[in-house]
């Protein structure tokens, strides 16, 4: 989604978190690192909610 600020957010909804779930998040946080560096595709960030109360605080945070 693309927040008011211009970030594309990558979000990610999970209830439990396995291992394999741990490792997508270091490749995605990699890979928004790599097309941030680059600068040609816009500003991209990732995140997990684990719950729809933590959403308005997940956006905040990454809106800022």
């Amino acid at each position: 989604m693309r927040l008011g600020n211009g970030v594309l957010l990558v979000l990610e909804t999970k209830g439990q978190e396995s291992a394999q779930d741990r490792t997508k998040r270091e490749f995605m946080a990699e890979w928004a690192f790599a097309v941030n560096e680059h600068a040609g595709f816009g500003r991209w960030s990732s995140d997990v909610s684990r719950s729809p109360s933590d959403l308005p605080d997940l956006l905040a945070h990454h809106a800022t």
